[in-house]
């Protein structure tokens, strides 16, 4: 991993590189475009932000949805 790029490590276990100043929303259209849509917030560790908050320093994250998707 460089400087330009940051892990960030989803709840499923899983750890994807992004480049640094990546959306919540952009990590959550590259894994699904439905969960980018009916996404609200992203809680980052130890924040929670607006989907399209830019962050470069994310230890793990979790997209919270609208309860009714």
């Amino acid at each position: 991993m460089s400087q330009s790029t940051i892990a960030i490590h989803l709840p499923d276990g899983a750890v994807r590189e992004v480049p640094a100043g990546t959306t919540p929303l952009e990590i959550a259209n590259s894994i699904s475009p439905r969960l980018a849509a009916v996404s609200v917030v992203a809680r980052l560790t130890p924040l929670t932000t607006a989907m399209s908050a830019s962050t470069n320093e994310w230890m793990s994250s979790n997209i919270v949805r609208d309860k009714g998707y």
